[in-house]
């Protein structure tokens, strides 16, 4: 057990300025001993210069004045941007050519696939390359679009059964349901009807 306690020659006045207490100092009987402290508080006041909020940088025509001194990114790939691109808006370059073509031969190395499989795939591939995607429920929209633009080729191609064990395969991962695959060949059907018969 320890006893803490005060002594009694505690002293328990201060006269003086108050900023003496932040100094050591000799008490008024010559030796150091415990004094009491006067509780004060000081107040900091910051007042920072003025930021003027200059956003001419941005402005429409003016990128050639700051891009010598600024450095820009691409938005996709992170990799600084040369000064010769910089005009060039990196946000529409959603799938560069050369993806394309390596997707595509990718898509050639299946073995396990057959012709038409394959055909479906770079369309569909390509397709969703160029769009932004960012949630499941919105599968059902992209295969509606998908038709819209390539109903000619499927039918062109004889691809319709193709396209269909597409949809079922997409109902298999749970992002179609038996309802929307219907309506899906429903309305490539509609656009098979208005198609004009081939030439002989």
């Amino acid at each position: 057990q320890i006893d803490v306690a005060v002594g009694d020659g505690y002293d328990v006045d201060h006269d003086g300025d108050l900023q003496e207490l932040d100094i050591p100092h000799m008490p008024r009987n010559g030796s150091w001993r415990p004094t009491k402290r006067v509780t004060y508080s000081r107040v900091f006041v910051h007042r920072p210069s003025p930021i003027t909020d200059d956003l001419s940088e941005f402005r429409v025509g003016s990128i050639k004045a700051t891009k010598g001194s600024r450095m820009y990114f691409h938005c996709r790939t992170n990799c600084p941007i040369p000064p010769s691109q910089v005009e060039m808006d990196s946000e529409e370059e959603l799938c560069p050519q050369w993806m394309e073509e390596r997707t595509k031969e990718m898509i050639d190395d299946f073995t396990d696939v057959n012709e038409g499989e394959k055909d479906i795939m770079k369309l569909w591939n390509v397709f969703i390359m160029h769009r932004r995607l960012f949630a499941d429920k919105q599968i059902p929209e992209a295969c509606k679009e998908f038709i819209v633009y390539h109903w000619e080729e499927i039918t062109r191609r004889n691809l319709s059964k193709n396209f269909l064990m597409h949809l079922v395969g997409l109902y298999d991962f749970g992002l179609l349901t038996s309802s929307q695959i219907e309506q899906l060949q429903l309305q490539l059907a509609n656009f098979q009807r208005l198609a004009p018969p081939p030439e002989l």
